[in-house]
């Protein structure tokens, strides 16, 4: 995959994690925004990780991106709704 593409998946990546927790911040609380984009990173990162592990077997293409976000987005989508039902049942 070129240098570009790459340099492009990892700022839309960025991106989306910063909007999300503006989204986050502004629903529930700041401290709730902050631990929901470092947990979705670290999902992120393990993923990356075992992908550098078994880099023989896998190589990073548009596709397996396409699935990183997709991971990026059923993981907050998880999270928000558990902080949700964390607010109904505390507040």
């Amino acid at each position: 995959m070129g240098a570009e593409l790459r340099k492009q998946a990892v700022y839309v990546t960025l991106y989306a994690l910063a909007g999300m927790l503006v989204y986050i911040a502004i629903r529930f609380e700041w401290i709730y925004g902050v631990a929901a984009v470092i947990a979705v990173f670290h999902d992120v990162l393990i993923t990356l990780g075992l992908f550098s592990l078994f880099h023989q077997y896998f190589e990073i293409s548009l596709t397996v991106i396409a699935a990183l976000l997709t991971l990026v987005g059923y993981s907050m989508n998880d999270t928000i709704v558990i902080f949700d039902r964390v607010r109904r049942t505390t507040g």
